[in-house]
């Protein structure tokens, strides 16, 4: 079973600056942002006026130091004051209907990517578009949503073998661009081919995807973990839940 605390592969749990900065009056005198919000609002118009292209990483870097404190504040936020927030702070998703929750926008960054950003920049955020796309706030694009916090793993057909293969690329292409954030990401999908209890689907469907994986990558490090993984679905021992139905 996949939790909010367990999804994010690009870091969004690194911790806020400990000092903060009031919003004035966009959100009322006792509320605060990280410093960094200020810093990622000013690189964002810097970035927007520079007439040559340049690296976007270190602007995505502020979004996802920002990201932890803008969610901290969210609950506390009147109506108006939350749309204010919103509009402030381009280049984020935020939510907080059942559950608070702020990350960058994929769409916003590859978008921007196109403009004003690097190569590098663009084949990121466009296999960040694949893997977190924003039509969820919490759940990577191999999660199906079945409440607010929850999900379980889609282990069948092509995803989990695409979106890996999309980061290896990546990695190989770009070395020395994003190093932390893809690596992040695979090992967030590592972490689910390993150890994801809650299957969307049938034990034949997750064995099938399971063995379709291994294929692909034969011989990564995890590959035989994978196997393992696989002959205990089909002696009827595996820990995973199939069809599993979150309440």
């Amino acid at each position: 079973m996949i939790s909010l605390q367990g999804l994010r592969g690009f870091g969004l749990l690194l911790a806020a600056g400990a000092m903060s900065v009031a919003l004035g009056g966009y959100c009322g005198a006792e509320t605060v942002l990280p410093p960094t919000a200020d810093q990622y609002l000013h690189s964002l118009n810097e970035v927007r006026k520079a007439g040559s292209r340049q690296s976007l990483q270190s602007l995505y870097e502020l979004a996802v130091r920002s990201a932890p404190g803008i969610q901290a504040v969210l609950r506390d936020l009147s109506d108006t004051q939350y749309a204010r927030l919103q509009a402030r702070m381009e280049g984020f998703l935020m939510t907080r209907n059942e559950t608070a929750a702020v990350r960058p926008s994929a769409r916003f960054f590859l978008e921007l990517a196109k403009r004003k950003g690097t190569k590098a920049d663009i084949a990121f955020f466009e296999a960040y578009a694949a893997t977190e796309p924003d039509s969820s706030t919490i759940f990577p694009a191999y999660i199906r949503q079945q409440n607010a916090n929850l999900g379980c793993t889609i282990f069948s057909g092509p995803i989990l073998t695409d979106l890996y293969r999309r980061w290896l690329t990546f990695r190989t292409t770009f070395p020395d661009a994003y190093t932390t954030e893809a690596q992040g990401e695979l090992d967030a999908i590592d972490a689910e081919l390993l150890s994801g209890t809650c299957a969307c689907e049938t034990s034949e469907k997750v064995a099938a995807g399971l063995d379709s994986f291994v294929r692909a990558f034969p011989d990564l490090p995890i590959a035989h973990k994978i196997n393992a993984r696989v002959e205990r679905i089909k002696d009827g021992t595996s820990n995973i839940r199939f069809e599993c139905h979150v309440r």
